[in-house]
């Protein structure tokens, strides 16, 4: 078997029997076979990618899933487990002979984007619509800051048309800080954006007395060690046993 990722990938779909579009619906299937963990790395992935690094966790999954099935195939392999691989085979070819969608759901389609087109057409209109300038000012006696919604663009509507000295702002709360946050004593990061954003600044928690700095710091690695070998001895695969006869009955007073 190839060394390379996608090497591999084209020999184990090769051995199965599988090539064209019949690979892709097959290669969609082995990995939704495993969602969690190919979801999450295309979240490496992509994360890679805001940073501009190349990063192929999907295409490795995708190589040990497929690796997998075909040892599995060939360890296994008997009449009639062969003559399921020809039928299964045979479907996906079939997938891809076949149209997806009848005529009529493609027209319904069709239509449906139409549609969508227009009334984006008449949203755009109404955002570039121009208003006259008056030079009159009136001052605002109340102004009130909500977060950029759906629900809170409706009471903010209202809110002023029932005072015209009442003024509202919009300010895009879900977004947070654009900054990589550490916490005291911690080694990693929270992210205080959406994860579609890259934070640029990263912020340190730390105290600005070197001495009360370097104190805290210990007392929060001594807590973290405490509690691992807290954990270790509740969840041993040996000491789990005796863990609830001495000390199960005094956690719990």
């Amino acid at each position: 078997m190839p060394n390379e990722p996608l090497e591999a990938i084209k020999h184990n779909l090769c051995a199965l029997g599988l090539n064209g579009t019949a690979s892709s619906f097959y290669l969609e299937r082995v990995l939704m076979n495993l969602n969690g963990w190919t979801s999450y790395a295309a979240k490496r992935d992509y994360e890679a990618k805001l940073d501009n690094l190349e990063s192929t966790i999907v295409l490795e999954v995708l190589t040990v899933l497929t690796s997998w099935e075909l040892c599995t195939f060939l360890a296994l392999r008997n009449k009639s487990l062969t003559e399921k691989q020809k039928v299964t085979v045979t479907n996906f070819k079939n997938i891809e002979a076949s149209k997806i969608y009848s005529d009529e759901i493609q027209k319904k389609i069709i239509l449906q984007e139409a549609l969508n087109f227009s009334v984006q057409r008449k949203k755009i209109a109404k955002f570039n619509f121009k208003t006259k300038n008056t030079d009159e000012v009136i001052p605002s006696e109340i102004q009130a800051v909500f977060c950029i919604d759906v629900r809170s663009e409706i009471y903010r509507r209202n809110l002023e048309q029932t005072n015209s000295s009442i003024q509202t702002l919009g300010f895009a709360g879900f977004l947070g800080f654009p900054v990589n946050f550490f916490g005291m004593g911690k080694q990693t990061s929270k992210v205080q954006i959406p994860a579609l954003l890259i934070p640029k600044l990263n912020v340190i928690e730390r105290i600005k007395n070197n001495t009360q700095n370097n104190k805290i710091l210990h007392k929060f690695q001594l807590e973290k060690e405490i509690l691992n070998l807290w954990k270790t001895f509740k969840s041993g695969s040996i000491s789990c046993f005796v863990f609830v006869s001495p000390l199960g009955i005094t956690l719990y007073q």
